[in-house]
């Protein structure tokens, strides 16, 4: 008797299939080419641009501070940064909620280098069609040729990714010439290779898997939808039900020629509804258009719409309370960070007591104390300053000027002589003037400690 043949286990885990994607120019297409552009142009271009003596965008993190463009930020400064942070998450959230996955498809650097190694994918290996077939065909001269080539140019691209991510924390005019002496140290060689394995291995290899599956804006971007929430949707009241190109059946406007699919960077079939791995590109609605035009059928299969209109409920209503809500806080918080940041001061200042002489007793009516004053130059020119007593009875010892370079910090002991006698102690006013303009750039107080009465 034979033995019954046992049931195969189910995998937890079900195996990757590689997406071989067809590029399709469109709208969608050339809007995600210019985007393109101008994030690969910036992030290239910015390391190169020098503002006075430095780059200019250039975080220092020896002298803990970050250059961008005329300002100059130190780590005191560091609600600048939540403040952006909090302005972008709002972004984030206004976009996602007029129109989904924005981020995604058309700016995300994830996105965006991945578009650029599928380019090149394709330049060398061709049409989805024949790069299947090479990776399915057995191992020639030509399919190693192409391969490695293919895999030289995506190191060569992830290599100078890193360099050029490195190049914001080591000025490139710097980094180049100490790269060709083999004279990096090991910090920036350390940190060149993360980000050139991580842009390869993203790249390259992962690519929608990390939209998938790793990215977290995947997850909880959909508690931000709605049904006035502008998606890459499917009209199955058009498009249903399908049939062939030659059929003349005018029942439904969809010929089932799965190019929506072939063109997915995701590999997804939109007509399945909406579903987590759609990055809202809009490729799939090229293709659409583009074979819809062809047999002169109708073009707006696939479309940027709401469910609402596809459900004929409502009109197309991107003004709601939800948008208007974040559009003010948004207007209100970039105000504010746009005013804090003009009206920022260029001089910092604190004054510390020496703790080991709380006074000094230079005769029986004069009293001197000694002080450690701080000055942070957060401009980005030299200055001249000059230190300056307001309250009366009491003087500077010596001239009370100072220079600070820009963007150092300077630590100057000062001493503050009583012309009156006093018991206890005394609040006293200073503040630090421009020599240039007179114009004060800091106002601060301290306390004056006299010798107890015997």
């Amino acid at each position: 008797m034979s033995k019954s043949k046992q049931p195969e286990k189910a995998s937890l885990y079900a195996k990757r299939q590689k997406i071989y994607t067809k590029v399709i120019k469109g709208q969608s297409h050339h809007f995600r080419l210019i985007v393109a552009l101008l994030v690969y142009g910036t992030f290239f271009t910015l390391p190169w641009i020098n503002w006075g003596d430095r780059p200019a965008v250039y975080f220092d993190l020896v002298a803990r501070q970050f250059h961008i463009f005329g300002f100059n930020f130190w780590p005191q400064d560091f609600m600048f940064l939540a403040w952006t942070l909090i302005i972008a998450a709002f972004s984030l959230f206004l976009f996602t909620t007029v129109a989904g996955r924005l981020w995604c498809g058309y700016a995300c650097p994830q996105t965006m280098w991945t578009l650029l190694f599928m380019w090149i994918e394709q330049k060398i290996e061709g049409k989805p069609h024949q790069r299947k077939r090479l990776d399915d065909g057995p191992l020639t001269a030509e399919k190693v040729i192409k391969k490695v080539s293919k895999h030289i140019i995506w190191l060569l691209i992830a290599f100078e990714t890193g360099i050029t991510f490195v190049s914001y924390f080591y000025p490139v005019r710097q980094l180049l010439p100490d790269l060709m002496a083999l004279d990096l140290p090991l910090t920036a060689v350390v940190w060149i290779g993360i980000f050139t394995y991580l842009t390869y291995i993203d790249a390259a290899w992962l690519r929608e898997q990390v939209c998938i599956y790793m990215c977290p804006y995947a997850r909880f971007q959909s508690v931000m939808y709605d049904k006035d929430t502008l998606l890459v949707s499917y009209d199955a009241s058009i498009g249903e039900p399908r049939h062939s190109v030659k059929d003349d059946s005018k029942d439904g406007a969809c010929i089932d020629c799965h190019l929506c699919v072939q063109v997915c960077p995701t590999g997804i079939d939109i007509r399945d509804g909406q579903q987590i791995s759609c990055i809202n590109c809009g490729l799939c609605l090229d293709a659409c258009a583009e074979v819809m035009e062809s047999i002169g059928r109708p073009a707006n299969l696939i479309k940027f719409t709401t469910l609402n209109q596809l459900e004929g409920e409502k009109p197309l209503h991107i003004i709601r309370p939800k948008t208007i809500a974040y559009t003010l806080i948004l207007t209100i918080m970039v105000s504010l960070l746009g005013y804090n940041l003009l009206n920022r001061k260029s001089l910092e200042t604190s004054i510390l007591r020496d703790r080991e002489h709380i006074y000094t007793v230079i005769d029986a009516d004069t009293t001197a104390n000694d002080y450690l004053l701080k000055m942070a130059n957060k401009s980005q020119l030299n200055q001249n300053y000059h230190i300056q007593i307001l309250t009366s009875g009491y003087a500077l010892e010596g001239d009370g000027k100072v220079s600070i370079p820009a963007g150092e910090l300077l630590e100057k002991n000062i001493r503050v002589i009583a012309t009156k006698p006093g018991i206890g102690s005394q609040i006293i006013k200073m503040q630090i003037t421009s020599d240039v303009d007179n114009q004060v750039h800091s106002h601060f107080e301290t306390r004056f400690i006299y010798p107890p009465k015997s």
